[in-house]
């Protein structure tokens, strides 16, 4: 074989294999993690470090699609301040992974939700299904995220 020839295979060979590499793989373990943090940073006593490490899951710029309210916003500085907000009115929240697929850099996860909080000075009680749509970059963080409810 000719010298030049094997050596441009070995550059494609490794070129290849760090392509495939750096592409975003997301793991049920890295969505158990992600769903632990979510519950946690939305308890009525979440700490500012369990939102913060909540947000660490996100690119800054990521968007979020709440579908069922038609609304979506970009950036961390809005999450974080719609968490702390809704946190004055919480009282329990319980976030059970019912199903996750994975994709090349998207995943879609299943999560029963029971939360119960307050609304105009009335308890209320959610209990249902939300159909989280997270596509992740090359570093595992989210850039997008959709909800969707199933109740």
């Amino acid at each position: 074989m000719n010298k030049n020839l094997i050596i441009y295979i070995f550059v494609v060979v490794v070129t290849l294999t760090f392509t495939f590499a750096v592409k975003a793989e997301p793991s049920s373990d890295l969505i158990k993690s992600f769903i632990l943090a979510s519950e946690k940073a939305r308890q009525p006593n979440a700490k500012p470090e369990n939102v913060e490490h909540y947000l660490a899951f996100f690119t800054d710029d990521f968007i979020d699609h709440h579908i069922a309210y038609r609304v979506s916003f970009t950036g961390k500085d809005v999450l974080r301040k719609g968490i702390i907000r809704k946190s004055a009115s919480m009282v329990s929240i319980v976030e059970t992974i019912e199903d996750i697929i994975l994709g090349n850099d998207t995943a879609v996860v299943a999560v029963l939700e029971d939360s119960k909080y307050y609304k105009n000075d009335k308890l209320k009680h959610f209990k249902g299904r939300n159909i989280l749509v997270l596509e992740f970059n090359e570093q595992d963080l989210i850039t997008q995220m959709r909800r969707y409810q199933d109740l």
